[in-house]
């Protein structure tokens, strides 16, 4: 029961699974916080600074709001690099960012307001992880240490009273920020797992669960926006498939479509982008070609969508045309990409069905 409990308090509610699907996004969501902390941050650091040349008070805390501001800096070019390369947020990152934050606020109430109590500290311990999307129990155990040390630095600046005002408040707001931040974070995962769904639900073919058009558009873009690296693509259509819905009826036919979608997962890299554009059109594209052996995996793939297919109304023979086109050669983007593709296609029908031809070869 209570290994149960604790699995349950470590991934927010969820199987391990199902919480590494969205590390993704959780990643990017860390990050775009990042940068708006920084943003904010930084220019309060640099009015602090400013303030420096008019006041004493303010000038005693010169090299700690320069310390600050160089780490909003630093924080914002790693966001901005993160933006360029796609980078996973680390959680050093956000480790980092904790342990200056709040080793300044424990600065603040154990060095330089001896004479007071620390309830603005405790406040910010329970907030600033809320922004952020981390497991509980790292929040949990990151709040404990904080609160750990903050005690023990106050028991020995303070005087009594003051140290019991920060105990009762170090307990008071530990429990709240617990609970708190559990339920923040279980609200925060489920939005991301209602948008995803419905993304998926947008982007995905309902028949083949392969991606549709938009949704192969939206991915094939992404990946020439974000990397230039040589790839294929691959229109595929199958032969005399008017033939199945015309003499074995639909159903046969969708369930010609379903197996064709399945081979051709079978055949390609999770990395692969698989799509169904309409009817018995489909779409792959395959990212960094190079040393790859594409022809070995086109003529596989030919050979296992050649079929006979036999049902109680009779057979059907069955196979597919494929065109590819190469990019950044053919073209460098989504429409240009199809077109010559297509062409490509069209040729191989031209040349007997059941092949491929490239794009090149077709232009001859």
């Amino acid at each position: 029961m209570l290994k149960r409990l604790l699995k349950k308090y470590y991934y927010i509610g969820y199987e391990y699974d199902v919480f590494r699907l969205h590390r993704d996004t959780i990643s990017h969501t860390n990050w775009e916080t990042l940068k708006n902390l920084s943003k904010i941050g930084g220019g309060i650091c640099l009015t602090l600074l400013v303030g420096c040349a008019f006041s004493e008070i303010i000038a005693l805390n010169f090299w700690i709001y320069l310390l600050l501001l160089g780490f909003c800096v630093v924080v914002w070019g790693l966001e901005k690099v993160y933006q360029k390369k796609n980078i996973r947020m680390d959680r050093a990152v956000i480790g980092a960012v904790f342990v200056l934050i709040f080793g300044f606020g424990i600065y603040l109430g154990c060095f330089r307001n001896v004479d007071t109590g620390a309830t603005s500290i405790f406040v910010f311990l329970v907030a600033l992880p809320l922004l952020f999307i981390i497991r509980p129990s790292s929040v949990m155990l990151t709040q404990i240490a904080v609160v750990a040390i903050f005690l023990i630095l106050s028991y020995h600046k303070k005087a009594d009273y003051y140290v019991k005002i920060d105990l009762a408040n170090a307990i008071s707001f530990l429990v709240v920020g617990v609970a708190l931040y559990y339920h923040n974070v279980s609200i925060k995962i489920r939005d991301i797992e209602s948008r995803t769904l419905l993304s998926y639900e947008k982007d995905t073919d309902a028949m083949t669960k392969l991606l549709n058009r938009g949704g192969f558009m939206k991915q094939i873009e992404a990946h020439i926006v974000k990397s230039q690296a040589p790839g294929a693509f691959l229109v595929l259509d199958l032969d005399n498939f008017k033939g199945v819905n015309d003499e074995l009826g639909h159903i046969a036919g969708d369930t010609i479509i379903c197996e064709t979608a399945d081979l051709i997962k079978e055949h390609f890299r999770e990395n692969d982008i698989c799509g169904r554009i309409g009817g018995d059109e489909f779409v792959v594209f395959v990212p960094k070609l190079r040393g790859e052996p594409l022809e070995q995996r086109l003529v596989a793939l030919t050979k296992a969508l050649d079929r006979r297919l036999v049902y109680d109304k009779g057979t059907h023979h069955v196979s597919v045309s494929i065109g590819v086109a190469l990019f950044p050669e053919n073209g460098n983007d989504f429409d240009e990409l199809y077109r010559a593709a297509d062409t490509a296609m069209y040729q191989a029908k031209r040349s007997g069905k059941a092949s491929y031809v490239f794009y090149e070869k077709a232009k001859e």
